[in-house]
């Protein structure tokens, strides 16, 4: 089963608010023969309930490190909230 996430969406001077705020970057470039493609941060950037920054996992993470890493922050998240998995 694919794992879904959402991505980042809104006008582009909320985008440029919002990504300056949470150093990060995208840009449009233009592909040969019309249309474009994004390049932007490849990290992925973990948010509590509260929208709160709470990871930031680089994209040099090996799959073990990574969910190593989610797995940490999750529990944190959960400690820190009262919560149980």
């Amino acid at each position: 089963m694919p794992i879904s996430f959402i991505g980042l969406r809104g006008s582009n001077a909320a985008l440029d608010q919002l990504t300056v705020q949470l150093g990060v970057l995208y840009v449009q470039v233009p592909l040969e023969g019309g249309g474009y493609t994004m390049d932007h941060t490849a990290s992925m950037l973990l948010f509590d309930p509260d929208l709160q920054l709470v990871g930031l996992l680089g994209q040099t993470l090996s799959d073990t490190a990574l969910a190593t890493a989610y797995r940490d922050i999750r529990q944190f998240i959960d400690a820190q909230s009262g919560r149980r998995q």
